[in-house]
C-alpha cells in the first residue's frame, strides 16, 4: 500500500494525502513491469527548504538526500534542463500562484522534464507536487512531492513519434505544420492550411509595449512583482503600472486571465 512515511505527519500533523497523488497514467501501462524506484519528498515553500526525501531520492539521481535538505529549493532548479526549466516553472506559476486557495490545497498536478544525475547524465523525471498546507493568509507553506525516473518510456514516445513521422508525415498535414517543432528548428506558428502567420492578438487588444513584453515574461515565469523590479532595475511602482496596463491592453481583469490570454503569443517573443 502506498503510504508516505510517518515523519511527515511530525512536519504537518493535518497532512492529508488526496489519494490521486498517487495515480499516474504511465503506471497504469506499466502495470505488469517492475516497480519504478519513486521518491516522495516534503519541502516547505515559505523557507524554500526541503524537510525530508526518501532513500530513492539517491538511487534515482546519485545525490545524497541529505545534499538536496542541505542545498534547498535553489538548487534543485539548477539540476533542471535549461530547455525545460521555463516550461516547467509556468506551470507551477499556473497551479501555485494562480489558483484560489480552495483549488490548490491538496490538489495534485503532474511536470515532466529532464535532470542532471550526479554522473552528469540528463534523465527525465515524472514529478507530482501537491499543496498540502497553507498559511493563514492564504500562501503555500507545505509541500508534498514524488517523481521517478522515465526515461524509458520517452525513449519509447519518441521511437513511435518518429515512426509514424516517417510513415505519415508526408501525407498528414498536422504532422507537417508539427515538423519543425519536433526536429527542433527555428519556426514561426502555421496553421494547417500552409499559411505562414505571426502570432495574433486577442480580439480587440492592444500590442504591449517591449518592455511590458519583457514583464509579461517574467509574470509567466513566475517572479514576482520586487523580484521583476531587482532583475529590471526599476521600481516596484513602475512594475505594477506596466502591468495595469498590462491588463488593460489585454482586456482582462487579473493576471490569471493575462497569463492565459497571451500563453505563446506575447511571452515567446519577449527573449
Amino acid at each position: 500500500m502506498k503510504k508516505v512515511p510517518d515523519l511527515f505527519y511530525k512536519f504537518h500533523p493535518e497532512l492529508k494525502v488526496p489519494h490521486t497523488f498517487w495515480q499516474s497514467e504511465r503506471e497504469k501501462q506499466n502495470k505488469h513491469g517492475k516497480e519504478k524506484d519513486r521518491c516522495v519528498y516534503f519541502a516547505t515553500c515559505t523557507a524554500e527548504e526541503f524537510l525530508y526525501a526518501t532513500d530513492a531520492f539517491e538511487k534515482i539521481l546519485g545525490y545524497s538526500s541529505d545534499m538536496l535538505c542541505e542545498k534547498g529549493l535553489k538548487w534543485w532548479f539548477t539540476l533542471i534542463h535549461p530547455e525545460d526549466i521555463g516550461h516547467m516553472l509556468n506551470n507551477i506559476f499556473q497551479h501555485c500562484f494562480l489558483l484560489p486557495v480552495n483549488k490548490r490545497l491538496n490538489k495534485p498536478f503532474k511536470l515532466v522534464y529532464r535532470i542532471k544525475r550526479a554522473d552528469q547524465r540528463w534523465i527525465w523525471i515524472e514529478e507530482t507536487k501537491c499543496i498540502v498546507g497553507v498559511t493563514e493568509e492564504g500562501k503555500n507553506h507545505f509541500i508534498l512531492g514524488r517523481f521517478e525516473e522515465i526515461s524509458r518510456d520517452k525513449e519509447l514516445e519518441e521511437f513511435f513519434l518518429n515512426k509514424i513521422v516517417d510513415e505519415d508525415g508526408k501525407t498528414n498535414s498536422m504532422l507537417r505544420a508539427a515538423m519543425p517543432i519536433i526536429n527542433g528548428e527555428p519556426h514561426e506558428q502555421i496553421n494547417l492550411l500552409g499559411f505562414h502567420k505571426k502570432f495574433s492578438l486577442p480580439p480587440g487588444a492592444v500590442m504591449p509595449t517591449k518592455r511590458e513584453k519583457e514583464i509579461l515574461h517574467l509574470i509567466g515565469e513566475g517572479y514576482s512583482t520586487k523580484q521583476i523590479a531587482d532583475k529590471l532595475n526599476i521600481s516596484v511602482n513602475t512594475v505594477e503600472t506596466h502591468r495595469r496596463h498590462l491588463l488593460e491592453k489585454i482586456q482582462v481583469k487579473n493576471s490569471m486571465e493575462l497569463i492565459k490570454q497571451t500563453t505563446n503569443v506575447f511571452r515567446t517573443q519577449a527573449i
